[in-house]
């Protein structure tokens, strides 16, 4: 049994695609090793901490950055010996490299935190090209974000492509009847949508397109999951072009009750805008869609592409066209056999990638090996 440390900034109670992450991994090689995390600490955090099976230990911040905050918890557990080290942002890995890791250093690469600058650009850049460069090995979640990592000038034989997963069992696409009929929806043709709102998202363009679709197909509603800056005027948008019956905002929904919204739709849309440095580095949520049996559409932006199996899973637009978007839309409003197609072989995609195992065992393997 190795002893595994998993360094991570962000990690739940906070919710995120980052924070699922690094949580999922630890899950996951905690069923044969020893795993401590090391993470900030948040209000909450000791319940959610307690019933899971590794060891979290919680760093307060204060007023120090987390590489700073975490150097002693850092140093203490280094000492207690550390076979392996996977850190799930580089701020993680180089608080790792200054409490002096011993041990081999795998660095989870997601997309913008690559590109983002501050206003201490070179310094940071500086930092970061040495961070990236002193890991054993980058595991890029897309081929998008290893071409970052190429950039920064990592050696191409340290960058694993090794993609998101999600678990599907946490879906099922026969409770689609039961779900329905929570809601009360009947032949209605549901459209969800699911992200944090910001402009970046593209959920205007969601609108936009419904727009263009809603007096053709009558039975057309567009769900919108989540909360953000851009929510207000989202709403202001919607109700501007009388589109209030047609288009409704669900707000922020609990991890755990996602599965109902995507087993009560029919078709799931994000469409993104390549607008560096906020990019989509893979796109989880397209995962999510296939888990659950239903067709996505998504824009060609960022890891995107890596995520959508183009016409086996869903189908891609340009990013910024609302247009293609409302033809694409379209096409699996009106075309139910598409639509079971993408559906099924989403599902079985979703099934055959192998879920976060598969993601734990080529982590396991390279920093083991």
């Amino acid at each position: 049994m190795a002893h595994f440390l998993i360094v991570s900034q962000d990690f739940p109670p906070d919710l995120g695609g980052t924070q699922s992450y690094g949580l999922e991994i630890a899950r996951k090689l905690a069923a044969r090793h020893r795993v401590t995390v090391v993470a900030p600490d948040r209000p909450g955090a000791a319940d959610g901490d307690a019933p899971e099976p590794f060891e979290t230990r919680r760093t307060p911040l204060g007023l120090n950055p987390f590489p700073l905050a975490s150097l002693p918890t850092l140093r203490r557990v280094y000492r207690e010996g550390v076979d392996a080290t996977l850190c799930v942002q580089w701020y993680s890995a180089l608080a790792c490299q200054l409490a002096g890791r011993n041990s081999p250093l795998g660095l989870g690469a997601h997309g913008r935190e690559l590109l983002f600058t501050p206003y201490v650009g070179p310094v940071y850049n500086y930092v970061r090209r040495r961070t990236f460069q002193s890991a054993d090995h980058i595991f890029a979640v897309s081929n998008f974000v290893g071409g970052l990592a190429r950039g920064l000038g990592v050696d191409e034989r340290r960058i694993q492509i090794v993609p998101n997963a999600v678990d599907a069992g946490h879906f099922d696409p026969e409770r689609r009847a039961a779900r329905r009929g929570r809601h009360g929806l009947e032949s209605e043709f549901v459209l969800l949508s699911a992200c944090r709102l910001v402009p970046r998202k593209g959920v205007h363009l969601i609108v936009d397109a419904v727009q263009i679709l809603a007096e053709r197909y009558p039975a057309l509603r567009l769900w919108i999951v989540g909360d953000g800056p851009e929510r207000k005027r989202l709403q202001a948008m919607v109700s501007a072009r009388s589109l209030d019956q047609v288009i409704r905002f669900h707000g922020g929904v609990p991890f755990e009750d996602m599965p109902g919204f995507f087993e009560a739709s029919d078709a799931f849309c994000m469409v993104p805008l390549h607008a560096p440095p906020d990019v989509e580095g893979f796109g989880l949520v397209f995962l999510e869609a296939a888990a659950a049996g239903i067709a996505s559409v998504g824009s060609r932006a960022g890891g995107i592409e890596d995520a959508i199996l183009e016409n086996h899973t869903g189908l891609m637009v340009p990013p910024d066209d609302a247009k293609s978007l409302a033809e694409a839309l379209e096409r699996l409003i009106t075309d139910a056999e598409l639509r079971d197609r993408l559906a099924r072989e989403g599902r079985r995609h979703a099934l055959a990638e192998g879920g976060w195992e598969r993601v734990a065992d080529t982590i396991e393997a390279a920093l083991l090996g």
